[in-house]
């Protein structure tokens, strides 16, 4: 329950499809950064999609949401969810 509640958490936050942004839990965007190439340690090489706020000066959740010094980013490897989901719905 403690992770459903997480607000550090991508999966806690609203993600926009068609616009290819997250928004934070004070509401900022988190738009992409960038992508880099990453790799498992079961040799799985995979493409990581990297999400950073806007803005986290002076934000009021910044202690709960992340340690770095300047904006949070959230790293996502979207073949991942995609598996993911689709494993979660037909049910495997």
């Amino acid at each position: 329950k403690k992770f459903k509640s997480d607000i550090s958490k991508k999966e806690n936050m609203y993600y926009n499809t068609d616009e290819d942004y997250y928004i934070c839990a004070s509401g900022k965007k988190m738009l992409l950064k960038g992508t880099k190439k990453k790799k498992t340690k079961s040799g799985y090489e995979t493409t990581v999609s990297i999400y950073e706020c806007e803005d986290c000066d002076g934000c009021e959740y910044k202690s709960k949401c992340t340690k770095a010094k300047g904006n949070k980013q959230i790293h996502v490897a979207k073949n991942f969810m995609r598996l993911r989901t689709n494993s979660h719905w037909s049910g495997v």
